[in-house]
């Protein structure tokens, strides 16, 4: 599968969906994690892309806020509270100590590089969703980009040994 950074030591059950036309209207966002049937899976792996699409102005680009959720410990100060968390800040915000990261990471898509990014939970943890936060930049809204998500997450275990005679090793 394109894109996951598995290996074979690793056994996986991932599923996946795209967003086309995603507005940036500057509010964060929840995608979540679900099965074929629709219904609402836990997992321990997700791998986000953000494309940005915008023709005329190659230096323009998206700035993108992305924070695992989840009913474990991921959400106690998420950017859907507390939207200060996630904004782009100044190096006299910082001088002035004046900044807060949220629980995740932040990336830049423009034209020709979609912003990438992706969570492997440690033990014990999992989560359900991700919550996104897009701003296009710089910030003229006669020019937004088009914005396409695609997301990819699921559960990776270690691969069982014991069960390697399911699979033809050939002759």
């Amino acid at each position: 599968m394109a894109g996951l950074s598995l290996n074979l030591t690793d056994g996986e059950r991932t599923y996946g969906y795209a967003v086309s036309s995603i507005t940036m209207d500057g509010d964060a966002s929840g995608f979540p994690f679900v099965d074929s049937n629709g219904a609402r899976i836990k997992c321990n792996y997700a791998r986000v892309a953000i494309y940005y699409d915008y023709q005329s102005e190659p230096k323009d680009h998206a700035v993108v806020w992305v924070e695992p959720s989840g009913p474990t410990s991921h959400t106690a100060f998420s950017m859907t509270t507390h939207s200060h968390i996630a904004n782009e800040i100044t190096t006299d915000d910082i001088a002035a100590g004046n900044v807060s990261g949220i629980y995740g990471q932040v990336v830049f898509a423009d034209n020709a590089n979609p912003g990438v990014v992706e969570f492997k939970c440690d033990n014990g943890e999992i989560m359900d969703s991700v919550n996104i936060r897009l701003e296009d930049h710089p910030k003229n809204s006669s020019h937004e980009g088009e914005v396409t998500i695609e997301l990819n997450y699921g559960n990776i275990t270690p691969f069982n040994t014991l069960r390697q005679d399911l699979y033809d090793r050939g002759v």
